[in-house]
């Protein structure tokens, strides 16, 4: 569990650079042979692992790793072998919210719960943090996927939440799970 909470403070957009967001059209883009599928505008493309390594300092990376040019809007989507169910969402995201604010005190949450996307419970975690240059915008989700943990996160740098915030709830909106 302590490298998992690790994993996910290392995810809150630690060295994110400063650079703008764009609205366009959605694609979809999945994990687990399509089994796991999710919306993100066109613009965010694949991360390099060259730019993974230098912003996350970690070699190991999720399934989807989507990020803009400037490296200033991500989107990470990983399944884990943590088991867990559907009723366990809602314990699991308080968890967690706790978790980072132990962790780090520069966390502010700025909301958690939980909410149906296309007929399954996920829990989310909305906080701001601190990254080296300036504050980081995040918002975690959670799922169970066939009785294990898929994670996801979207982080921006916190000027550019008003643009984005919504855009990330329409990502998280469009996930869906199964075939």
């Amino acid at each position: 569990m302590k490298q998992f909470i690790f994993t996910l403070l290392l995810l809150t957009g630690v060295g994110t650079l400063l650079g703008f967001g764009q609205q366009d059209s959605m694609t979809t883009n999945s994990i687990l042979k399509g089994a796991i599928r999710i919306k993100a505008p066109a613009s965010l493309l694949e991360m390099t692992p060259e730019m993974w390594e230098l912003k996350y300092k970690m070699k190991q990376r999720p399934e989807l790793v989507l990020t803009n040019e400037e490296g200033t809007v991500n989107i990470i989507l990983d399944y884990s072998e943590q088991k867990v169910n559907e009723a366990q969402i809602a314990a699991f995201t308080g968890f967690q919210a706790e978790q980072l604010t132990k962790a780090r005190t520069d966390i502010k949450i700025l909301s958690k719960g939980t909410r149906k996307v296309n007929g399954k419970e996920i829990g989310f975690i909305k906080f701001s943090a601190k990254a080296i240059d300036q504050k980081i915008f995040n918002y975690y989700f959670f799922a169970s996927y066939n009785g294990q943990l898929l994670l996801g996160s979207f982080n921006c740098v916190e000027k550019l939440q008003k643009e984005w915030e919504p855009i990330a709830e329409q990502i998280v909106g469009s996930l869906q799970l199964g075939k």
